[in-house]
């Protein structure tokens, strides 16, 4: 186990345990820069949105992506995560904390997000969720994750869209949809 997940460890839940519960807050973090990466995301939130569908949805983006979701009918708030300003955590997790979420969900597929991990564990959510460190070793995300997500093998890989990747893990745990297109809605935001 790494060092801070001995402070911070999260107890495991199993797919069962976790379709059983109830969430009326969800956090979903998303906060790497790539904005192709986040349209793709979309179905994703989609998913999320028509398996909860009376639950309020936070998203935590970067700067430049939030113009993605700022208008999303799968969206009902918008963090934004500035790293050229390392206050704006601070005053981020602030306001995410405030909002008392039942469940963070980690979307990282193209790379494991070590911030992205921790922002779930400092959210404050009861319950987290995300994909697998496989890469680095999947005690690290046991020690901070309720739940570790799997991901699809080299070959499965191959044969998906981004889209599909990210629906991928949480397909696992019930969330899914069948429409994979992307959704940007303009606005004046």
């Amino acid at each position: 186990m790494t060092g801070l997940g001995v402070f911070l460890r999260a107890r495991p839940i199993g797919a069962d345990e976790f379709r059983a519960m109830v969430f009326r807050r969800i956090l979903v973090i998303r906060q790497h820069n790539q904005m192709g990466d986040m349209m793709l995301a979309v179905p994703a939130l989609r998913a999320i949105r028509q398996s909860y569908p009376d639950s309020s949805i936070g998203v935590v983006s970067s700067t430049l992506n939030r113009g993605v979701l700022i208008n999303s009918p799968y969206v009902d708030r918008v963090f934004t995560y500035d790293k050229t300003r390392p206050a704006s955590a601070v005053e981020m997790l602030q306001r995410i904390r405030k909002e008392q979420y039942d469940l963070a969900i980690v979307l990282h597929t193209v790379s494991f997000s070590f911030t992205s991990v921790m922002l779930a564990v400092l959210s404050g959510a009861r319950v987290r969720i995300g994909s697998t460190s496989r890469a680095l070793g999947d005690a690290l995300t046991g020690s901070y994750l309720n739940m570790t997500l799997p991901l699809p093998d080299e070959t499965t890989l191959a044969r998906l869209n981004e889209a599909e990747h990210n629906l991928f893990p949480l397909r696992a745990v019930g969330i899914t949809t069948d429409d994979i297109a992307p959704l940007l809605v303009p606005g004046d935001q």
